[in-house]
């Protein structure tokens, strides 16, 4: 049998005819598509649902064993979007990183990172969905950044990022309009913002991910 190099869009680099990474293939695109199943989720308290599916919010309050388990749902995620560092491996520290899981029985279908952030640029979308800024300094002053969304790609398309952040902004008392944004955004990420905050927006990074979000790359051919 012929073999190739193939990247899916699940992240996973592997060689198409090799048993052993068709298997491990497998299981990956698994994760990517439907969700991690994760036993220690149903340890943390839901504070609400989203039709059939739980909300979870794992933060200080939930043991750093428990915490970092659930971390490999951050960690399915980074692996489908390298290019975008932004993750979560349940360490707590100053900026309180807090993860709003969505769920169904163990298996862990999206998530919403929030944390805290010294600074912001203000922006807004031009009508191309081009990012505009607005303010050539950013200003400073501490608040709630969404750093990622994630959904498993099986449940796109539902309305289910746009619900998980209106829940993590309610839980944290934070109008979604003061949501900060972590720069840049993926393709799905600009989408989700441009819904969330059609017009103005805030966004927080350094010099280089206000570059990047003002200049974004062409989008990237499909994978194999």
């Amino acid at each position: 049998m012929r073999r190739h190099d193939s990247t899916c869009e699940c992240g996973l680099k592997y060689v198409r005819g090799l048993s052993e990474d068709e298997d491990y293939h497998a299981k990956l695109h698994e994760e990517y598509a439907l969700g991690p199943v994760i036993p220690k989720v149903c340890a943390v308290p839901s504070i609400t649902k989203v039709g059939n599916l739980a909300v979870h919010v794992v933060d200080a309050s939930v043991p750093l064993d428990v915490r970092q388990d659930i971390a490999r749902v951050a960690m399915v995620a980074a692996r489908s979007m390298p290019e975008y560092p932004t993750g979560y491996d349940g360490t707590i520290t100053e900026d309180d990183p807090r993860l709003y899981v969505l769920a169904t029985g163990d298996r862990t279908v999206g998530f919403v990172l929030t944390a805290f952030d010294e600074s912001f640029w203000r922006l807004s979308w031009k009508a191309d969905g081009v990012i505009e800024l607005l303010e050539n300094t950013p200003s400073l002053h501490r608040g709630t950044k969404v750093g990622r969304v994630w959904v498993a790609a099986k449940y796109r398309r539902k309305g289910l990022s746009t619900q998980l952040v209106e829940i993590a902004a309610q839980h944290m008392s934070v109008e979604v309009s003061e949501l900060r944004w972590e720069l840049p955004f993926t393709p799905g990420g600009s989408a989700l913002v441009r819904h969330i905050s059609p017009h103005i927006f805030l966004g927080c990074g350094n010099q280089f991910a206000l570059h990047e979000a003002l200049n974004p790359k062409p989008p990237a051919k499909n994978v194999t």
